[in-house]
């Protein structure tokens, strides 16, 4: 059993609100992008990129792009998980 102090950071059931949502989702969003352009950076050096590496940069991109995209909250959160 997690303390009762301890508790409180915890995850809880039920919907974040949007404002902490939105917080949380940035910072997400913000390290993917930094995880695409590493990405980006080593598919670019001679003798490492090929096809799987840039296939898998294409989804990171991919993903980023659904995540900041107008859809609904929870595909957004999804993409960028």
């Amino acid at each position: 059993l997690v303390p009762m102090a301890l508790s409180r950071y915890l995850p809880q059931s039920g919907r974040l609100p949007v404002g902490e949502w939105l917080r949380r989702h940035r910072l997400v969003c913000a390290v993917l992008a930094l995880h695409l352009v590493v990405l980006i950076g080593l598919d670019l050096v001679p003798g490492r990129g090929d096809v799987a590496t840039a296939v898998g940069t294409g989804a990171v991109g991919l993903a980023l792009i659904v995540a900041l995209s107008p859809l609904g909250r929870r595909t957004r959160a999804v993409a960028a998980t």
